[in-house]
């Protein structure tokens, strides 16, 4: 996992700021053929895409929207 806009790892859901409109969410989905990436302790997301590029075997995207 990489460290989210909460500045933390893990999901911390939808939070747009209120009256700010509708915003865009994408999850990505890697399937790799490694069980695991060599990164540091709290990548970036461009970090962890970076590594896991070379690996990928298969790749699927979902953009949600929510606003307050």
């Amino acid at each position: 996992q990489a460290v989210t806009d909460f500045g933390r790892t893990g999901y911390g859901g939808p939070c747009p700021p209120a009256g700010h409109g509708t915003h865009h969410y994408h999850f990505k989905l890697l399937a790799l053929d490694v069980a695991g990436l060599e990164l540091a302790e709290k990548p970036e997301c461009t970090e962890v895409e970076a590594a896991a590029t070379p690996h990928v075997l298969a790749r699927a995207e979902l953009m949600g929207t929510y606003s307050r």
